[in-house]
């Protein structure tokens, strides 16, 4: 496979983007309002939603919706996991200054009812509260990035990717960065619910904050290294043969979901 447009423009980007992460993160005090989304966008992240194990820096990923703040994506090709995990880079210091913003609980919004789709009026469940513990950034450079594009961009997974492209239309590309964390949600529910009723709410309400979550009881859902955030390029793979109007294809903006996440 040749080099795609995405590589060409962006070699000198990821190594640039490394040395911001490793020395110049833009982290400042904590705010008395600050929500993880609003930790996470100040810092450049976009929130993963939901929180997966299923990315990481380089997962070629295809865009299913896309906010100012956050992202939701599927990964879009089969990847070795160790091979990637090999080749991201972290850096101690920025671990523990994004770690000390997101110290602390915080408490997710009655939106989320809305958002998995309970016509409970927010009755069901009083608040629904989130903690972040060993938070990590992990980053991939340029070198790498291309690295992967000529081992993996190739038969199935290139077909995968004029796929999306032409029949979903979709954006496919790579983050270059990820926060990852282990995360605990503990679910508050009304007294007054039967439990019945809290055993199917529980469960879309793990679905929908945790992809690779476990409940820990019948109120929490505990994630072990999950990826919260993210990092993405500008612009979509586009295959060299593939053919587009104008110069290339941004990652697009798709109808969000919305959840408020409220620091307590």
């Amino acid at each position: 496979m040749t080099n795609t447009r995405i590589f060409a423009i962006f070699i000198l980007v990821g190594v640039f983007i490394a040395g911001i992460l490793l020395y110049a993160v833009p982290i400042g005090g904590r705010r008395e309002a600050d929500t993880p989304t609003e930790v996470l966008k100040r810092i450049g992240f976009l929130e993963i939603r939901p929180a997966t194990q299923l990315t990481g820096p380089g997962t070629f990923v295809a865009v299913d919706g896309k906010s100012e703040s956050y992202v939701m994506v599927h990964p879009i090709c089969d990847m070795d996991s160790t091979e990637l995990a090999s080749l991201w880079q972290s850096s101690p210091s920025v671990d523990t200054a994004i770690g000390n913003v997101l110290a602390g609980e915080f408490k997710l919004g009655a939106s989320l009812l809305q958002d998995v789709g309970l016509d409970v009026g927010g009755h069901a469940i009083k608040e629904i509260d989130v903690k972040f513990e060993n938070t990590k950034v992990f980053f991939l450079t340029g070198e790498d990035r291309i690295f992967l594009e000529n081992k993996y961009l190739k038969d199935n997974c290139l077909q995968a990717v004029k796929h999306a492209n032409s029949v979903e239309k979709q954006c496919v590309t790579q983050p270059f960065a990820e926060l990852q964390a282990d995360v605990l949600y503990r679910v508050k529910f009304a007294n007054d619910i039967a439990a019945g009723d809290k055993a199917k709410i529980f469960g879309q309400v793990a679905a929908d904050v945790a992809t690779n979550g476990s409940s820990g009881s019948s109120d929490t859902i505990a994630g072990k290294g999950l990826f919260i955030g993210m990092k993405l390029n500008t612009w979509c793979i586009i295959p060299n043969d593939e053919q587009h109007d104008g110069d290339g294809k941004t990652v697009q903006d798709l109808p969000p979901r919305k959840v408020q996440y409220v620091k307590r």
